[in-house]
């Protein structure tokens, strides 16, 4: 599926991330935001583009595949519509 940044419109690209976990990252590229956006996938429900840190993406990347899961432990799961990641940010932040 085909996103776009809701600050600028631009065409978001994947950003590629080593590690098995249900994140999407997805990057505008524009020179006015260079935003970085989630998206959790689960089994049943897709949830909407969240803005994250610009450097989460990297971080999960260099990370050991334990740290990753502690990481996805933190994903808070509102209802079927609404998602929470400041704590898996705070923690790949401070790891």
């Amino acid at each position: 599926m085909t996103y776009y940044c809701p600050h600028c419109g631009v065409k978001l690209d994947p950003v590629k991330v080593d590690h098995d976990i249900w994140i999407e990252f997805y990057r505008c590229n524009s020179p006015k935001c260079d935003m970085v956006y989630a998206k959790v996938v689960d089994m049943r429900n897709e949830y909407p583009l969240v803005e994250v840190f610009p450097n989460i993406p990297e971080k999960l990347n260099v990370l050991p595949a334990s740290s990753v899961s502690e990481a996805w432990s933190k994903v808070q799961f509102i209802d079927y519509k609404t998602v929470s990641l400041v704590d898996f940010e705070k923690y790949v932040l401070g790891v």
